[in-house]
């Protein structure tokens, strides 16, 4: 999974989501939510339970870290195995992008 960046999203229900992006022919994961389909290539963007998802071992090391009650948001998961790494932090964390679902 190295080198591959990811966002997560918190939404008002409480229920974190990973952006998930689904290549042409193949089937969406469960629970997926379709929120764009890109015209040039057909691949189609959306969210899926971040539980389901392969960064969840990485984005739980970062809640552990983060304070104990988040606000909702689109977060960027950053650390030692995802590409958004710029501080070179030794531990994965969650920043807050200021984005929505409705702005991002």
């Amino acid at each position: 999974m190295q080198g591959r960046p990811t966002c997560v999203m918190l939404d008002e229900r409480g229920t974190w989501w990973a952006r998930r992006e689904v290549k042409p022919g193949r089937p969406f994961p469960p629970a997926f939510v379709v929120r764009a389909t890109d015209p040039a290539t057909g691949a189609v963007v959306g969210w899926e339970p971040v539980e389901q998802s392969p960064w969840v071992r990485w984005f739980l090391e970062a809640l552990d870290r983060a304070p104990a009650d988040p606000a909702p948001g689109i977060y960027e998961l950053r650390g030692p195995r995802t590409a958004t790494n710029p501080d070179r932090l030794a531990r994965h964390t969650l920043v807050a992008t200021g984005l929505t679902e409705a702005s991002g």
